[in-house]
């Protein structure tokens, strides 16, 4: 694997460490993170864009 381009997502929290996920399927990205608030983050990106598209999802465990 070979770093192409590091970007910037979001701030995250570092409280306690926890897992981050990037997923590349076809033409677009997706992220899942736990944002600086502590609430989970996920995102949606086309491989040509630069600018993350971020959702906070809700429920009792995000």
């Amino acid at each position: 694997m070979k770093i192409i381009r590091l970007m910037s997502v979001g701030t995250i929290w570092s409280g306690h460490p926890v897992g981050f996920d990037l997923l590349t399927h076809g033409d677009r990205q997706f992220v899942a993170y736990y944002g600086a608030e502590r609430k989970m983050m996920v995102g949606m990106r086309a491989l040509e864009e630069d600018v993350w598209t971020l959702a906070h999802p809700e429920g009792i465990w995000l």
